[in-house]
C-alpha cells in the first residue's frame, strides 16, 4: 500500500465507522494541527477528540485529489453528514500528513473556518479539542 493510499484509507474507515481501524493508523507520538485553533496538540489527544466527534455525527467523505512525495501526502477531501437539529454539513479540507513504517504521524488540517463554526457547539468542542 502507498503512502497516499494509507492517507486515504483513514478516511474510508472513518466514513464506514471503522473507527478503531482507522485511529489505528496514527501514530500515537504524532501531532495534529488544525487551521481553526492553530494549536498542535498530541495524537493521542486527537483520537479521543476524533473518535467522540465521528460517534456524535458520523461522516461520509469523497476524495477530490491526492499527491504524495518523500513520505508526505496531500488531500484534497469533502466531508458530508446530517447533523441532528441542524442542517447537513458539508465542508471542503486539505490535509497534509506526514506518514512512517507505516503510520500517519503528523497531520496539518485546513477547512472551511466558516461551516465549523455553523456548527453546535458541542461538535466544534470535540473537533477542536476545546470549548469555544
Amino acid at each position: 500500500m502507498t503512502d497516499g493510499e494509507l492517507a486515504w484509507s483513514y478516511f474510508e474507515l472513518c466514513g464506514e465507522g471503522r473507527l478503531e481501524e482507522a485511529l489505528a493508523l496514527l501514530d500515537d507520538n504524532g501531532t495534529f494541527w488544525d487551521v481553526l485553533t492553530r494549536d498542535e496538540v498530541p495524537m493521542r489527544a486527537h483520537k479521543v477528540a476524533a473518535e467522540q466527534a465521528m460517534r456524535m455525527v458520523p461522516m461520509r467523505f469523497e476524495l477530490h485529489s491526492l499527491l504524495e512525495c518523500d513520505g508526505k501526502v496531500v488531500l484534497e477531501v469533502e466531508s458530508r453528514a446530517s447533523l441532528p437539529d441542524h442542517e447537513a454539513y458539508n465542508n471542503l479540507y486539505c490535509f497534509i500528513m506526514t506518514l512512517h513504517d507505516g503510520k500517519i504521524t503528523n497531520v496539518r488540517e485546513y477547512n472551511d473556518t466558516h461551516h465549523v463554526l455553523k456548527l453546535p457547539r458541542e461538535l466544534r468542542a470535540a473537533f477542536a479539542h476545546r470549548p469555544y
